[in-house]
């Protein structure tokens, strides 16, 4: 550089060898060169001690713009760095940066946003921080301990899906007349068909099949009329008042909640019926609070017997009183009208008690019970010894082997003083009666035939007035039989006072 004035530099014209040196060192020939005497292009030799280098003035002429030349000379023009051979040390170093760039992660502790764009990040597995710090934003994922998966912010901002724990859906609002939904009415939906490639819903109600079978989830953010928004499905929905006082009801922790069958879209722990309503389980509550109320939602819809797979109801034909009966061709249980043909009762007739058919059986056994006689009386006055009251005469044709008479009476001292003994025998020669000391005494005597020509009894008695009987029952002596073979059967008063006068009130025989 030659300096002509205060104001005026020009550059020294170069020599015809553009070369100074050899300098044992950069900084010899830094020292040695003043500013004054450079220009850029200047060139310099080097002994670096392994040989000798050119360096240069490459774009000024500060210590800084010396730098290593390469032999061909006229800057450092490589197309592809990694082919310059004649920087073997920078080769190498740009070699290794290459591989810590495509396969290291460079550092850790971020102090800004990391934006990718539209690449992927591919891993095999991505940590989130347990105690993540922030908002969250649309969109954005992040890990909540407290229920311990990871959540994130869906669209529109207001609902926080817990990955792993909740169903959601997008739908639009088309309940008639316009209503507004909200999380804190908590109102049930069922499916009102489809509106832009999402289903529409309307308030569910458990009145009927039509307005409840189709129960689809549990409104949990605002969604005005004819907008979309967010349903639950399945999983839990916070902070809402679940203390039962929204349905005039009380709530505790485990209540199970069913879909109202009186107020469309609400809840209640009231377990609907047959009568009342239809049973759509909708959840329970996991915390019974005003303000901070947890909600499990479940919905079970509970099925009609018409939709159950092996079952058939035809509309058509479906009838008041009908059956379900199964079909065996059609492996169906189907609605059939119930007739007694059906049941096996096709002989059987809605008759009065009076026109009622008996069988022949119960017919044969009721001509059986035949009255043989009936209020025979005679009255007898003796002294102590027996005497003959009436008697009977029955055919023993009439008389089945194992068939049983029964007699019964009332025997009575009409007349005479003094405590006469009463009492009553069968046949003029039997040494077996009952007797009463008192006025009258009751009878009643089984006679059963045992074989074709031979009749056994028993003879029982109570007293009318208290006094007890003396004698026994007899079962070995026979009833006469007249030379026809009909059995003869005498009643014997028995008088213990000379003059008393006995009656014989009533006797009345039946065979069974």
């Amino acid at each position: 550089m030659i300096r002509l004035s205060d104001n005026l530099e020009v550059n020294k014209p170069a020599p015809v060898d553009d070369r100074l040196g050899v300098f044992s060192s950069t900084a010899n020939a830094l020292a040695y060169i003043a500013e004054d005497r450079r220009y850029i292009g200047l060139t310099l030799i080097v002994d670096t001690g392994s040989g000798a280098e050119e360096y240069w003035f490459e774009s000024g002429v500060e210590n800084a713009d010396l730098v290593a030349k390469s032999t061909g000379g006229g800057g450092f023009n490589c197309a592809d760095l990694l082919t310059c051979t004649d920087f073997t040390d920078l080769q190498t170093d740009v070699s290794n940066l290459q591989t810590d760039i495509l396969d290291l992660v460079p550092y850790t502790g971020a102090t800004q946003d990391l934006n990718l764009g539209t690449y992927n990040v591919t891993a095999d597995q991505v940590n989130l921080n347990v105690t993540p710090t922030g908002t969250l934003p649309i969109g954005g994922t992040q890990w909540n301990n407290t229920i311990g998966s990871s959540e994130t912010l869906l669209k529109g901002g207001s609902v926080t899906l817990k990955n792993g724990v909740d169903l959601v859906a997008r739908v639009v609002n088309k309940v008639n007349p316009n209503t507004t939904l909200t999380k804190a009415s908590y109102q049930v939906v069922k499916v009102a068909g489809a509106q832009g490639q999402r289903l529409a819903v309307e308030l569910a109600r458990a009145n009927n099949d039509l307005n409840s079978a189709d129960t689809l989830g549990m409104v949990i953010e605002t969604i005005a009329p004819n907008q979309e928004g967010f349903i639950l499905t399945v999983g839990q929905i916070e902070g809402i008042n679940t203390t039962g006082s929204l349905q005039g009801e009380t709530w505790t922790d485990g209540d199970v909640l069913y879909l109202s069958p009186t107020t469309a879209g609400r809840i209640t722990n009231v377990k609907p019926n047959g009568l009342t309503g239809h049973i759509v389980v909708i959840g329970y509550v996991e915390y019974a609070h005003a303000n901070n109320g947890k909600i499990y939602v479940k919905i079970m819809n509970g099925w009609e017997l018409a939709e159950l797979h092996d079952v058939y109801i035809d509309p058509a034909t479906l009838a008041n009183n009908d059956a379900l009966i199964y079909d065996s061709t059609a492996q169906l249980w189907e609605n059939t009208p119930l007739t007694k043909s059906l049941v096996g009762l096709a002989n059987v007739d809605n008759t009065s008690d009076a026109n009622k058919p008996i069988s022949t059986a119960t017919q044969t056994a009721l001509d059986r019970i035949t009255t043989l006689f009936q209020n025979v009386s005679q009255l007898t006055t003796t002294s102590t010894t027996a005497v003959t009251l009436t008697t009977f005469t029955v055919a023993s044709s009439i008389i089945p082997v194992g068939g049983v008479i029964r007699i019964s009476g009332l025997i009575e001292r009409t007349a005479g003083t003094g405590n006469t003994t009463v009492g009553i025998n069968v046949n003029s020669g039997g040494a077996r009666y009952l007797q009463s000391a008192g006025t009258n005494s009751q009878f009643e005597m089984l006679i059963c035939k045992t074989t074709s020509t031979n009749l056994r009894y028993g003879l029982g008695a109570s007293n009318t007035t208290g006094n007890s009987f003396t004698g026994h029952n007899s079962t070995s002596i026979s009833v006469a039989q007249d030379g026809s073979g009909n059995f003869v059967i005498s009643f014997l008063g028995l008088v213990g006072t000379t003059g008393a006068t006995l009656t014989l009130q009533f006797v009345k025989g039946n065979l069974l």
